[in-house]
């Protein structure tokens, strides 16, 4: 599987006030529908399982390309300054690991996968200060501790999710689903 971490950064300076990150998360979700049916909105970020969409796009980089430059254009249309992020993994967590990872360009962004700092994983969050003194800063240290260990100290989400960064178990994501019908109000610009 091929996957496509993606944020919109909205510069609130100019933005309007009406613009929100939920928003604009679900906007963006919208516009990755466009390319993959396989699109959830996790955290901050935007995911997109793209492997089944590859060859329609004509690969990993044109389909990323396209992403990008569609979801820019959406949000100038809307009047709305936004910054693209985007990263890439063989599975949704190291690309929303690397996502992170970029966003605060402490690191490159080509690194192993297994030297993501430990805070770029959800379900390490809540333990940080107790892994930071147990010497574990990254995946590939948490890894090598004894998983009965680690599941007696953190509890098993924490090593559900190192399986399914490592690809060893499923993702279960609530996949974005448009409505068939809405409604809005369309206020018209009048001379």
């Amino acid at each position: 599987m091929r996957w496509i971490a993606l944020q919109a950064r909205i510069s609130h300076d100019s933005a309007p006030a009406l613009i929100d990150a939920v928003a604009a998360q679900r906007a963006l979700g919208c516009v990755a529908l466009g390319f993959t049916p396989r699109v959830a909105l996790v955290d901050e970020a935007v995911l997109m399982e793209v492997a089944g969409s590859l060859r329609l796009f004509g690969g990993l980089t044109r389909l990323a390309q396209r992403l990008v430059r569609q979801a820019s254009q959406f949000y100038e249309q809307n009047k709305v300054p936004a910054h693209m992020e985007m990263a890439q993994g063989a599975t949704s967590l190291i690309a929303l690991g690397r996502l992170r990872q970029l966003r605060r360009q402490t690191r490159a962004a080509g690194k192993r996968v297994a030297d993501l700092p430990m805070d770029t994983l959800t379900a390490a969050r809540a333990h940080l200060d107790v892994l930071e003194r147990m010497g574990c800063r990254t995946w590939d240290d948490l890894l090598r501790l004894p998983r009965a260990g680690v599941a007696r100290r953190f509890g098993a989400p924490l090593l559900e999710a190192l399986d399914r960064a490592r690809g060893h178990a499923p993702d279960g994501y609530d996949w974005l689903v448009l409505p068939e019908s809405f409604d809005e109000k369309l206020e018209l610009d009048t001379l």
